[in-house]
């Protein structure tokens, strides 16, 4: 039976690690991950933290993971009777680095092999010291680690646990919002409603930065507008499907850009509020954890009513969002491809206790990172 242990310090684990792990899980009949420290390091989690993160991101039962201290790799595989180390290198300096510890395992105990995989072009640039830099930042991680682990790294980096609050046109989410920030403050807690509709009207309309200058004349160009105007814009998109997908693909850099520079500096409970989370598949930005407004489709009528909104006018802007089922199906369908996040379903059609917000923030937000044994 060939056996082989995959090592590293897996500071966090990524897409990158866990690509090597599959591809030499197919190779060897047992394949044992060891996570460990190199004594010149410091890390972000404990060796324990990083056991546990890896054993969420690599459920597989049959897979073994344990973690070392103070002892030598080569030692623990001849004791273990394991003759293989797998390694992962990504360019000609990772190649370097495991040549010399694989002659040093040779040296030190004989008969210590070392199998090499080369990482894959769309993971090379994967690394767990640029991931931490990238989060440090405000960048988005999703696409080099696991949501578990970019949560972690949020809550560990920056002292930031997101949330994202959504609901349809008229669902009370904004409110809910409010809520949530000043019962917050009463029990000493931060919470910051980073609101999208307040920033793409910063993005069209007060900001001066020439990529905020550019984008109003390229909308007004694209939408035939003449003069920018955001109301006469949102009258042309709510009316016709494809143009408001096409504002939505024009908006997304700004936006995402500006989003960086609202939460940086923020620490505490970031509310990533947003009533299109779902529809525009950026569940990611909270971590696929989800408070829902929801309230009867005469109280939504109502509140839009009493903007000042004409018949037409609501029912072009319900239809160009996604039906409550709608919302869900798509939340949880992440959550479940993910494994990971939470969904809170809020009831917004009457006023909330400071009760029954506090126990809301504790479910959506926990104090500590919710990661099984």
């Amino acid at each position: 039976m060939a056996r082989a242990i995959y090592s590293g310090s897996f500071d966090p684990v990524t897409f990158g690690h866990l690509d090597i792990l599959e591809r030499a899980a197919r190779v060897f009949d047992t394949l044992e991950v060891v996570v460990g420290n190199h004594p010149a390091k410091q890390y972000v989690f404990t060796l324990e933290e990083r056991r546990r993160l890896l054993r969420h991101a690599a459920p597989d039962p049959r897979l073994s993971i344990r973690t070392l201290e103070h002892k030598l790799l080569a030692d623990y595989a001849y004791e273990s009777g394991v003759q293989t180390i797998v390694k992962g290198i990504r360019g000609i300096q990772d190649y370097d680095y495991e040549r010399m510890m694989h002659e040093v395992n040779i040296t030190q105990q004989r008969g210590i092999d070392t199998h090499i995989l080369l990482a894959r072009k769309e993971l090379n640039h994967v690394s767990s010291s640029a991931v931490k830099e990238l989060c440090r930042y405000q960048g988005f991680t999703h696409e080099y680690v696991p949501l578990v682990v970019k949560e972690a790294l949020e809550r560990r980096l920056n002292r930031q646990v997101l949330v994202g609050v959504t609901g349809g046109i008229g669902s009370g989410k904004s409110y809910l919002a409010r809520r949530m920030v000043e019962v917050g403050a009463a029990r000493g807690r931060a919470v910051h409603d980073i609101d999208f509709d307040r920033i793409a009207h910063d993005v069209l309309e007060v900001r001066t930065e020439p990529v905020c200058r550019r984008l109003r004349e390229e909308l007004s160009d694209a939408f035939g507008l003449g003069e920018f105007n955001r109301k006469a814009l949102g009258e042309l998109v709510f009316n016709d499907p494809a143009r408001l997908a096409r504002l939505n693909a024009m908006m997304l850099a700004p936006l995402l850009t500006r989003l960086r520079a609202e939460m940086a500096g923020k620490q505490g409970v970031l509310l990533i509020n947003a009533a299109l989370l779902a529809e525009a598949d950026m569940l990611h930005l909270c971590n696929n954890n989800v408070v829902l407004a929801t309230a009867p489709e005469g109280t939504r009528l109502e509140r839009l009513r009493g903007r000042g909104l004409g018949e037409a006018q609501i029912r072009r802007r319900l239809e160009s969002q996604y039906t409550t089922d709608e919302k869900l199906r798509r939340i949880r369908d992440r959550i479940g491809a993910a494994r990971w996040g939470s969904l809170a379903i809020v009831e917004s059609d009457r006023p909330l206790s400071d009760g029954a917000v506090a126990d809301l923030l504790d479910r959506a937000a926990p104090a500590e990172l919710p990661l099984p044994a």
